[in-house]
């Protein structure tokens, strides 16, 4: 004890202090860290030396780090199923293995549980919670204090990842045999996977000890942590403190003559994406040939766009951005990190084992007709001048066609990723763009203007949308004409009951039950076009016309007899309208009334239907697994949905409508 003092002291002249769970020095671009153990019930403090710490990063997909103190909404991740439990589809494989080396021990294995959604885990939670207090005569606090030893609340259980499982012989926890206990753990610890609780650092992880939880979080990581006895808490401590290697100078003059060693996923222009045959450097290679033989960009365009990609995701195709208290709703995804993810996964763009080239493109087809083939840019073209001075930025060519790779890329960054500046990194971005136009566009590639699939944009080209099933967008009308199954409603405000077979969660206007038409108001009797923009409210771009919020100022509008927008998120559009409508919000529902609901930004918002006779409500949204842009992957579209007293009440829905007057449906 006395040396690891003395050996403190010359590093740093910090005192050890035996509160302190970890501590970090400086010592030639090293860290040192010092961490508690038990060991016969003494505090033993031992040095670690974390100069060995695997090459990955914090922000990778596998090391998401799900608890009571990191609090998560629906993740949504790919599933796949093995032995009837669904996982991550990316570790799929990695899980059958695991199961069959499991059985090869002990044919009793079997998987228990695996991705649970938070839903899932909030019906679990609430009746584990019922029965501790029943059987235990507890509280409701105390009940929870003791379930939380064995069950997360939701949004705090790592099963929501899917990158969780529950493994045993048995279908109780804690009582599977200890040799059995102890060769599974051996074996995931080569397939990726650690136990994830354990007594011993119970403190860091809030769960005692759980035979049955494995966690995949990949093979360097799995080793590492077993072998240095980390919980994933711990080890991400480390990995958030492992110090940046320094990057080589030339002689010459001083400045850096290669990349960083900083990882590639983590936005750096460096990593091994340069290197030919490297994973990387063939997303990239294969990502320029798409823009430009597919899409007809220039070479230098091509170019500019890839120095965003690298900075955005490192090449990585299926890059989760790291969770950081984001303040917009979902973290980004893919090679242009869509925000959220979702938005992109449940669009039709999106196909499950989808070969790499394939994959590529249809991220690039996504780009393209959200943003660019709708003509949905052109809002953003004066960003290039008021965020970095360029002049003349005014059409699409400026996007597509341009022979200054730095105003390619920064023009890029102003029209879609469209992001802080200050935290850009721009220069990354610059050196990125310069190293895929010296890698890729040797041929310095011109422009194709024919393959410019455009409608409503400003170019000498333009020409229609083709969906993938071959239908020119301008007139299509499956979806259209989805809305007119649905009756306008009816029925007096406050009467009747919710029909006995309206029991889904909710319901697109095509698949509205008969028995509820009646008390439903149809939003394209009133001139809004499902599908399209005739009759919205225009927000400026594609996406935010997805959005809950323009679907009530669009509805609102027009049965209120509003002209423009009301500032908001929708947790605070009901206040906006009884600005508007010269009152307070209200805690009673009425037909015609705009809705808020949630307990913080950005909340949710839509207009009210009908009230039943017990105060139930019928709903109009947008932006639901259902309807709008980044669940359903498609705007100026909208749901219904019943919300009983009770529902109301939970999600804090507030109301607002004129004192006198009623909507004009």
């Amino acid at each position: 004890m006395v040396a690891l003092v003395l050996l403190a002291i010359q590093l740093s002249a910090i005192t050890l202090q035996a509160s302190v769970s970890t501590v970090a020095y400086a010592q030639d671009d090293r860290s040192i860290y010092v961490k508690k153990k038990k060991n016969n019930d003494c505090d033993i403090e031992e040095i670690q030396d974390s100069s060995d710490l695997p090459n990955v990063s914090p922000s990778d997909w596998n090391l998401v780090l799900v608890n009571r103190d990191n609090v998560k909404e629906e993740m949504n991740p790919n599933l796949a199923t093995v032995d009837n439990i669904q996982v991550d589809s990316r570790i799929k494989d990695a899980t059958e293995k695991l199961i069959a080396k499991a059985k090869e021990i002990n044919p009793a294995f079997h998987l228990i549980s695996g991705y649970r959604s938070v839903e899932t885990q909030k019906t679990l939670y609430e009746n584990y919670t019922k029965k501790e207090m029943s059987e235990k005569h507890l509280s409701k606090e105390e009940a929870e204090k003791v379930v939380q030893t064995y069950s997360q609340p939701p949004g705090s259980s790592e099963h929501m990842t899917g990158l969780a499982i529950d493994i045993s012989t048995v279908d109780s926890l804690n009582q599977m045999s200890e040799s059995d206990a102890n060769a599974l753990e051996k074996i995931a610890v080569e397939l990726g996977f650690v136990k994830r609780f354990e007594s011993n650092y119970k403190d860091e992880t809030g769960v005692d000890n759980e035979d049955w939880h494995y966690r995949y979080v990949g093979t360097e990581s799995s080793k590492y942590m077993t072998d240095k006895g980390l919980s994933l808490e711990k080890y991400l401590e480390q990995l958030k403190n492992k110090p940046k290697a320094k990057s080589k100078k030339s002689k010459k003059d001083g400045k850096s003559s290669g990349p960083s060693s900083e990882s590639a996923s983590m936005g750096d222009a460096g990593g091994d994406w340069t290197t030919p045959g490297t994973p990387s450097y063939k997303v990239a290679e294969t990502l320029f040939k798409i823009l430009t033989e597919d899409f007809g960009l220039s070479g230098t365009s091509a170019a500019g766009w890839i120095g965003n990609v690298q900075a955005e995701s490192g090449f990585d195709m299926a890059a989760v951005e790291a969770e950081n208290n984001q303040s917009y709703a979902g973290r980004g995804y893919g090679l242009f990190q869509f925000t959220p993810g979702s938005k992109y996964l449940d669009s039709e763009f999106y196909k499950k084992g989808a070969s790499q080239e394939e994959e590529i493109k249809h991220q690039v087809e996504f780009v393209w007709n959200s943003e660019f083939a709708n003509g949905a840019y052109q809002s953003y073209l004066p960003n290039a001048s008021s965020w970095f001075g360029l002049s003349g930025v005014d059409s699409i060519d400026d996007v597509l066609d341009n022979d200054n790779v730095e105003n390619a890329m920064l023009i890029f960054f102003s029209v879609y990723e469209r992001g802080d500046v200050a935290q850009m990194h721009r220069e990354r971005r610059l050196t990125a763009a310069k190293a895929a136009n010296s890698l890729f566009n040797t041929k310095n590639v011109k422009a194709d203007k024919s393959k410019w699939k455009l409608s409503g944009g400003t170019s000498s080209n333009t020409a229609t949308i083709t969906t993938k099933a071959g239908l020119n967008e301008d007139n299509v009308d499956c979806d259209e004409d989805s809305s007119k199954d649905s009756d306008s409603g009816g029925a007096t405000d406050g009467t009747g009951t919710v029909p006995a077979d309206a029991t889904a969660w909710g319901y697109k206007p095509d698949e509205v039950p008969d028995s509820l038409k009646g008390f439903i108001h149809d939003p394209a009797k009133l001139g809004m076009e499902y599908g399209g923009s005739k009759g919205w409210y225009d927000p400026g771009s594609l996406y935010l016309a997805g959005q809950c919020v323009n679907f009530t100022i669009s509805m609102a509008n027009i049965i209120w007899g509003h002209e423009g927008s009301v500032t908001g998120d929708g947790i605070s559009q009901a206040q906006g309208w009884a600005g508007v409508f010269g009152n307070s919000t209200k805690t009673k529902p009425k037909a015609g009334a705009v809705f808020s609901s949630g307990s913080s930004n950005p909340g949710h918002t839509g207009i009210v239907s009908h009230v039943f006779e017990n105060g139930d409500i019928l709903i109009i949204e947008q932006n639901t697994p259902l309807s709008g842009a980044d669940y359903y992957g498609k705007s100026w579209t909208w749901n219904y949905r019943i919300h009983t007293v009770a529902q109301q009440k939970a999600d804090n829905f507030v109301f607002a409508y004129p004192d006198s007057g009623e909507p004009k449906w």
